[in-house]
């Protein structure tokens, strides 16, 4: 598994671009670069695919649809077979702006730290 830097992504969006063949990977419809933007799990942080802006949007909205409204265990009668499976397939690289397990747990501690520092201490 690798992470890419922020600077990177644009060359990870045109490499997948490619490798998808000019199309948008959940539409199958011609992708214009313009138009393309990298899409990546909020959950887990790995990379999917290059898709259209609209069909980042629609998918992003899916996603907080089925989170807020507690439905992951009917997720597969409320989308598509397609759009199912492309929200489970991952690649072997990180968002950048996804943090590690150990970047939450340094946070944390950081946080507990800070909130401990600042409380009075007893005599």
């Amino acid at each position: 598994m690798k992470r890419l830097k922020p600077k990177d992504v644009a060359i990870w969006r045109a490499a997948q671009l490619v490798e998808q063949g000019w199309r948008c990977k959940l539409c199958q419809c011609a992708l214009d670069p313009s138009e393309a933007v990298a899409d990546h799990c909020h959950k887990t942080g790995y990379m999917r695919g290059v898709l259209h802006r609209g069909c980042n949007a629609l998918l992003g909205k899916i996603e907080n649809c089925i989170k807020i409204n507690k439905l992951q265990d009917k997720i597969e009668s409320l989308v598509s077979q397609s759009v199912y499976e492309y929200m489970h397939k991952t690649t072997d690289t990180y968002h950048p702006t996804y943090p590690t397990d150990e970047e939450k747990r340094f946070r944390r501690n950081k946080r507990a730290r800070k909130r401990n520092a600042s409380k009075p201490k007893r005599a």
